[in-house]
């Protein structure tokens, strides 16, 4: 073989080095996926509450009010196990946590009572200050849920919040081998939905600020993916390190007073599925930029 040929092959497998993955992704990934129209199940167990569609078993717990697991049926791991996308790492924490700080530095650490309600299910706490603390996650379609909280103010004296309010909608994400964590990465977009953000998990060693309020944020590995989409308020993104190559990100709210009878609420929306240009834009605008297709996006 002379010069010429030995630099062309180079030249070939770089290209192929760089070009499978992506076009992989784009051409071959299984797109054929309707939404479910069946109706949502709900059961209570020893593993907790459960959100049950024909696409996924999301698992609620009243210890915090918070997803402890969703599982995607339609798609399985080597072990034929369906696709797990919470991370056991921090498994008493889980998602979706919320943090008062200087007012109930440990809200999220005792129990919510929780019904079943309009189609989804409703936790609520009640805390020594007068407050009243909500969530509620309901099924919209697809992959997505709409998550709305809310803290109420039903004692007699005012409750400022100094430090505003914390959220931290998931730590970690669940990987089917240690080497896929090196995989994840932390992408978000500002409100403009014009400005696109990717950082790898086991690049993040100290917290990175989001310049501005995000339009959404997420966490993903090359196929799957967990985002958080504030509806109603503007949230200010960081990303934190939180070990073995993975990252955690923490949303806040300007500070704030709430007088007696007052309530202060906000509305999120959440997907946690398939990375899916379709699946994503039908759960919110803007989503769909959030599929990374690799080096040769174009």
């Amino acid at each position: 073989m002379g010069q010429k040929g030995i630099i062309t092959l180079v030249v070939m497998i770089i290209m192929a080095y760089f070009l499978y993955e992506p076009i992989v992704d784009r051409f071959f990934t299984d797109t054929s996926l309707r939404v479910s129209e069946s109706p949502m199940a709900f059961a209570d167990g020893d593993d907790g509450i459960h959100i049950r569609t024909d696409l996924m078993d999301v698992t609620l717990s009243t210890h915090g009010g918070r997803i402890t697991s969703a599982r995607l049926n339609q798609y399985q791991t080597e072990q034929e196990q369906p696709v797990e996308l919470i991370s056991g790492l921090l498994k008493t924490r889980g998602g979706i946590r919320l943090e008062l700080p200087q007012i109930l530095p440990d809200l999220d650490d005792g129990l919510y009572h929780y019904e079943n309600k309009d189609n989804g299910v409703v936790f609520t706490q009640e805390v020594p200050q007068g407050l009243e603390i909500r969530k509620s996650y309901v099924p919209t379609h697809g992959y997505a849920l709409t998550f709305e909280w809310s803290i109420s103010n039903n004692g007699a004296k005012k409750v400022e919040f100094p430090e505003g309010i914390r959220i931290i909608p998931f730590y970690g994400m669940e990987v089917d081998t240690p080497k896929s964590s090196k995989k994840l990465r932390i992408a978000w977009m500002d409100r403009t939905l014009k400005d696109l953000e990717r950082k790898k998990a086991k690049k993040v060693r100290n917290p990175v600020h989001a310049e501005g309020p995000v339009a959404w944020l997420g966490m993903q590995n090359r196929y799957f993916t967990q985002i958080f989409v504030p509806l109603d308020t503007d949230h200010r993104a960081s990303i934190h390190p939180l070990g073995e190559w993975q990252a955690y990100a923490a949303l806040d709210v300007p500070p704030f007073t709430l007088e007696p009878g007052q309530t202060y609420s906000s509305s999120c929306l959440l997907y946690l599925g398939p990375m899916i240009e379709e699946q994503l834009r039908r759960s919110h605008p803007g989503l769909g930029k959030s599929v990374d297709y690799g080096t040769f996006e174009f």
